[in-house]
């Protein structure tokens, strides 16, 4: 009897860390499936915004007069962005010459949630577009 229990024990401690080592795993690879899901709809949502701004001559005043002003194709692609399903929250801020979106996501059970902030400004000569403070080279195009 006490063979077995030490035995059962010797398997509880063999496959614990390993398992443990799988959830990270498992985890490290949604979040990074999760942050490429994220930047995608950000571009989507940056394109959207340009195109509204090129088509009236200012920007939005709201992601939900975006949605209402665009065609049946982007304003289903916004929907899926703005109700996604792991319930990142889409803030939109506009400007004179430009908009700033803060998306922010859940804590998960390992660690905090993602935070994004994405800065776009245009001038007569050059855009400017920045993602958490830095300069980015990533254009709105598809």
């Amino acid at each position: 009897m006490k063979r077995k229990r030490n035995l059962a024990i010797i398997i509880c401690v063999a496959v614990l860390p390993f398992l443990f080592c799988f959830l990270l795993a498992f985890d490290a690879a949604n979040k990074n499936a999760q942050e490429i899901n994220t930047t995608q709809n950000i571009k989507k949502l940056g394109l959207a915004l340009e195109t509204y701004s090129a088509d009236h001559g200012k920007y939005p005043p709201s992601l939900e007069e975006l949605s209402a002003q665009s065609d049946n194709e982007t304003r289903n692609s916004l929907n899926q962005i703005l109700h996604d399903p792991h319930n990142h929250n889409y803030e939109y801020q506009p400007k004179t010459n430009g908009f700033v979106i803060v998306v922010t996501s859940p804590d998960g059970w390992l660690g905090k949630g993602d935070h994004y902030l994405i800065e776009f400004e245009e001038s007569t000569n050059h855009s400017l577009l920045k993602i958490n403070g830095a300069k980015s080279t990533e254009t709105w195009t598809k």
